[in-house]
């Protein structure tokens, strides 16, 4: 139970990883921050290539935890135990009501602080899970610490339903969406602009694909179908890719003689990312059915990219998976292709954008959608409740 003696509520957030690529961890803490929880989130140290930690804003009651050198091999496993005791001596020390474990190496460390200082209750948020890797010895530790929670978080609920089974839960999950803030604005730089203007290049309308850039995207059959697209439209791709696959791209492009058709940025900074967002038209979402990421079977609102087609307010192109289809009967945000075949994503493509009419009900919608129900704090609702109540 809540310590009685504190003025405020508490709350402990442990990730053993960079919370800035993880949407609900800031956003969480944020929240909690604004309504007057004391806020305390460990984390696994950023790497110093690739910092966003400096741009973003927690909360004004959040203290920050960076553990480790983001090192690899047995000095990992030793900036992890460096991690686990960080976390046991905070929660003695702060007495949280409640503790959040993200992913697995979170969730570990936070069952075990919890089972030290038992009146603190468990969280288990999962954003990711690979069943297959659920059946060593790590994977059955996770799932024992997941039955022992006292409540677990999915990012769909298909993947609620799907893991519920796995590990035998007897609490039924709830489910936050990685949604944006309902009071989130994209500041717009005039970075791409730029980029566009230094390749002698013009377009009339702008499609954008943000974040991983890999198989099992449908990046190349989108690639592909632009040689259906009907106008004067660029294609912008931006994240991180390996320099094998970026090799691969670019060699597609080449054959295809498209190179004045796209723009690949790869590891593209923050500022830059939302500028892109501020100027896109219509977002590409699309995934191919990966046997190693049951994941991308439930994306349906829980596609971190898709969110942020969202908060842009702009369409999006979807697969035309079950999952899609009945978030397309609730919401009509998306248009559905094949992710397989370049004509149907074409096909997709330029029913939006050359029919503006159909592209303002879409934006209509989008928009619609997210002040609704496509955003943090109406996901995160029943969430809050039950951290607020010390009873539950």
């Amino acid at each position: 139970m809540y310590n009685k003696n504190n003025k405020k509520k508490k709350v402990v957030l442990a990730l053993w990883a960079d919370p800035s690529y993880y949407l609900a961890t800031i956003f969480t803490s944020q929240f909690l921050s604004k309504n007057d929880f004391e806020v305390d989130l460990v984390y696994r140290k950023s790497s110093p290539l690739n910092n966003l930690l400096d741009h973003i804003e927690f909360g004004k009651n959040t203290q920050l935890h960076p553990v480790g050198n983001f090192q690899n091999g047995w000095r990992d496993k030793i900036d992890y135990v460096k991690f686990l005791i960080k976390l046991i001596f905070l929660v003695r020390k702060k007495k949280p009501g409640v503790v959040i474990g993200y992913n697995r190496l979170g969730l570990l460390a936070s069952f075990v602080a919890t089972k030290i200082f038992s009146k603190t209750r468990l969280i288990y948020h999962n954003y990711d899970f690979d069943s297959s890797q659920l059946t060593d010895f790590k994977g059955q530790c996770e799932l024992f610490a997941a039955r022992n929670a006292n409540l677990t978080i999915f990012p769909a609920f298909g993947r609620s339903e799907e893991y519920k089974s796995i590990a035998n839960l007897t609490r039924k999950p709830l489910n936050v969406l990685n949604c944006y803030s309902r009071t989130y604005s994209i500041k717009k730089t005039g970075e791409l602009n730029e980029i566009i203007k230094k390749r002698g290049l013009s377009f009339d309308r702008l499609v954008i694909r943000l974040g991983m850039i890999g198989p099992f995207h449908a990046i190349k059959a989108t690639i592909r179908s632009m040689r259906e697209w009907k106008g004067n439209w660029g294609f912008i791709l931006g994240g991180i890719v390996s320099e094998a696959y970026l090799a691969e791209l670019y060699q597609l492009v080449e054959e295809l003689g498209l190179e004045n058709k796209i723009i690949i940025l790869p590891s593209i900074s923050q500022s830059l990312w939302y500028d892109i967002l501020s100027v896109g038209d219509l977002g590409i979402s699309l995934y191919n059915f990966d046997p190693q990421n049951i994941g991308h079977s439930y994306m349906a609102g829980t596609s971190q990219k898709l969110n942020g087609y969202f908060v842009a307010g702009i369409p999006s192109i979807v697969p035309n998976t079950l999952d899609f289809k009945l978030f397309i009967d609730k919401y009509g945000t998306c248009k559905s292709a094949n992710v397989l075949d370049p004509k149907s994503i074409a096909k997709a493509i330029n029913s939006l954008l050359l029919d503006t009419e159909e592209y303002n009900r879409y934006c209509k919608n989008v928009r619609k959608a997210f002040r609704s129900d496509l955003n943090f704090e109406k996901q995160f609702e029943s969430v809050f409740s039950w951290i607020n109540d010390p009873h539950v």
